[in-house]
């Protein structure tokens, strides 16, 4: 893992993994990573308005070598009750969850200060397998 300094990309970090995995040598994925201590949404997605349309536009449409993914992390409202630790474990509160933006259209940014809404589903919760599912994913294979 490597944090770009400086943030000159909006990326926040670059996930990659040291050698052969899956059809794949030396694979990453490169993270804007939002927190949230008032989510909103619906049923199936959070509706989440932090993203500035140039944040957007860092994240959005094809080309790009390395895949790019949003995670939203949702936390308590408290920062106190972000984590809980015993000796047997480190338990984080609440939980993160992922999105891709790579079929998505670029927004017009002329200030680069106004927000753009986008919706991350509930369904994708950032686990482990999932993280290694990330790292193998292909946008390009998908239409």
């Amino acid at each position: 893992m490597a944090k770009p300094v400086p943030d000159c990309d909006g990326i926040d970090l670059t996930i990659g993994y040291p050698g052969r995995l899956g059809h794949l040598r030396h694979p990453a994925i490169q993270v804007q990573v939002k927190s949230w201590s008032v989510p909103a949404g619906s049923r199936d997605h959070w509706n989440y308005n932090g993203l500035s349309e140039r944040q957007f536009n860092t994240l959005a449409g094809r080309g790009f070598r390395v895949p790019r993914f949003l995670v939203l992390v949702v936390v308590p409202s408290e920062q106190f009750d972000y984590a809980h630790a015993d000796h047997a474990r480190l338990q984080l509160s609440h939980a993160a969850y992922w999105a891709s933006f790579h079929n998505h259209a670029l927004v017009k940014a002329d200030s680069g200060t106004r927000r753009h809404r986008v919706e991350v589903p509930k369904d994708n919760l950032l686990t482990p397998k999932v993280l290694h599912d990330l790292l193998v994913f292909d946008p390009e294979a998908e239409g």
